[in-house]
């Protein structure tokens, strides 16, 4: 009964560790400086993009370091993006987002702050640098339907695989049980 028990705790810690635990996209509500406004910020951590929705921002940052993201660390990081798409409008003007190698784009986040430093372009070609940011609430965290993959190309176990695992616990419980009645 003794290893019957272990078998089973063994199979419940596998459950643990199988399920995709930081797997989401996380979702802030935003107020943004620059007169930017309200905004949604959902950070993907599959997709490793933070993605801004406002009346005057449509904006997405790509960084492989936002893979594996699971939720506001209390000290500010800063992730390089990988690449940058989208609009924002400021002052009446709208600035479409260009990744250039000269400088780099930064997306910064701690447990109640975002922001985002990037090179902008309006209409005419002029380039301009911006800084813009404020403070989040974090309003809820969606998980995939989908399992995610991770950056080295595996997948990430789910949940039929921690069955399979307890079953194959339960049936060794089961045999040694048997085995043990036999004696």
């Amino acid at each position: 009964m003794k290893t019957l028990k272990q078998a089973l705790a063994a199979a419940l810690m596998s459950l643990a560790v199988c399920g995709p635990a930081s797997a989401g996209i996380f979702t802030y509500d935003i107020y943004l400086s620059k007169g930017l406004g309200n905004a949604t910020l959902e950070i993907d951590s599959t997709a490793a993009t933070a993605t801004y929705t406002g009346a005057n921002i449509d904006l997405t940052v790509t960084s492989s370091d936002l893979l594996g993201f699971s939720g506001a660390d209390p000290t500010t990081t800063v992730f390089e993006a990988d690449d940058i798409a989208g609009t924002l409008v400021s002052n009446g003007t709208t600035y479409n987002a260009v990744l250039t190698p000269r400088r780099s784009t930064l997306f910064r986040f701690d447990s109640n702050r975002a922001g985002v430093w990037t090179q902008l372009v309006d209409s005419a070609g002029a380039t301009r640098g911006f800084d813009f940011g404020g403070n989040t609430t974090f309003t809820g965290v969606t998980i995939p339907s989908e399992p995610p993959t991770s950056s080295g190309g595996g997948s990430v176990p789910v949940p039929a695989t921690a069955l399979f695992i307890l079953a194959g616990f339960a049936g060794i419980g089961g045999a040694m049980r048997r085995k043990k009645k036999a004696l």
